[in-house]
């Protein structure tokens, strides 16, 4: 799920430690929002693609 004007995913909430850190559902979304938002605001897959290569090389 996305908030409205930053385009954050919403991390859904767990009592334990091994799934915070190991769940995709979890993980996915911390990873993602901790993007810079001109990454996150990607108008394409491409676009998407090119700048997290990018930002991660």
């Amino acid at each position: 799920l996305r908030s409205s004007n930053q385009n954050f995913l919403t991390v859904p909430f767990t009592r334990s430690s091994f799934i915070k850190n190991s769940a995709f559902s979890v993980a996915g979304p911390t990873i993602f929002n901790s993007l810079p938002i001109n990454i996150r605001q990607a108008e394409s897959v491409p676009i998407f693609k090119r700048l997290l290569k990018t930002h991660l090389f």
